[in-house]
C-alpha cells in the first residue's frame, strides 16, 4: 500500500491511518511498521526505498516479531490472518535493519 505523504510527518500520519484501517477491517491490533533490509528479490521487484538519512530499505507491516517473546506471541487468529492475507498478500519473513540488541522496542508502545 503506497502512502501519499511527502514529508516524514505526513508519511507517519498516512501510515497510522492505514494501520487503523487494517485494524478495523481485520480486528487485529498488533500491527507495526518497520524498515526491512533489502533482498535481491525486493531489489529486482523495485520496492526498495531510500530512507534518508538511513540506509535503503523495504517498508513492511509486521504481525509479530522475535524482538521479544511477548511480541512473537501476539499472533492473529486464523480468521484475522485470512483477512490480513486477503488484503496484504501472503506473509513473508524479513530481517530488520537493527540488530536484536539495538532493536527500537519503543516503537511497540
Amino acid at each position: 500500500m503506497s502512502i501519499a505523504g511527502t514529508t516524514p510527518r505526513e508519511e507517519y500520519a498516512d501510515a497510522r491511518y492505514v494501520e487503523r484501517l487494517l485494524q478495523t477491517l481485520t480486528g487485529y491490533t498488533h500491527l507495526n511498521w518497520f524498515i526491512g533490509k533489502p533482498t535481491e528479490e525486493t531489489i529486482e521487484e523495485g520496492i526498495v526505498e531510500d530512507f534518508s538519512p538511513g540506509r535503503p530499505g523495504v517498508p513492511v507491516v509486521t504481525l509479530s516479531c522475535t524482538a521479544r517473546r511477548s511480541f512473537f506471541m501476539q499472533r492473529p487468529t486464523v480468521e484475522q490472518m485470512d483477512r490480513l492475507t486477503s488484503i496484504l498478500g501472503d506473509p513473508q519473513w524479513f530481517e530488520s535493519q537493527h540488530l536484536k540488541k539495538k532493536f527500537p522496542l519503543d516503537c511497540f508502545a
